[in-house]
């Protein structure tokens, strides 16, 4: 009679209503087996968004080196979506002159010096808050 008392709470349930958590197998009934270490702390990096940070510092710092100080003084990277590498721009005469003059020129040399990031298009987004006063 207990046994199926037992069997309608969950895993976490059962081994949480012992004193030594002994009893009820967390692989048992519907429960999951235990995470690998390795796995749980990609998750956390993941979920916490740290792997993220540093890969945008990695890509701010590779348009900066394509870009040049005077454009990238003017633009931030927001990211980097399907192979597609979004910069905001401050001002709509700077975004025209990126869209149409030199987005050819920067995409190629994005992917000749940093072919890892594998960066196939651009997109250039309109941001006029983007530096405060």
């Amino acid at each position: 009679m207990s046994s199926g008392r037992a069997r309608d709470r969950s895993p976490t349930q059962r081994w949480q209503g012992t004193a030594t958590g002994i009893e009820g197998s967390m692989t048992q009934g519907r429960g999951k087996p235990p995470e690998r270490l390795s796995q749980a702390l990609t998750d956390l990096i993941a979920l916490r968004g740290w792997a993220r940070v540093r890969g945008n510092a990695q890509l701010a710092e590779a348009w900066k080196s394509v870009a040049g100080e005077s454009v990238a003084s003017g633009t931030q990277v927001v990211g980097i979506r399907r192979g597609v590498l979004q910069v905001a721009v401050g001002n709509s005469p700077l975004l025209s002159e990126l869209a149409s003059y030199h987005k050819g020129t920067l995409l190629a040399a994005l992917s000749r010096d940093h072919p890892d990031l594998k960066i196939r298009d651009l997109k250039f987004v309109m941001r006029g808050n983007l530096f405060p006063h």
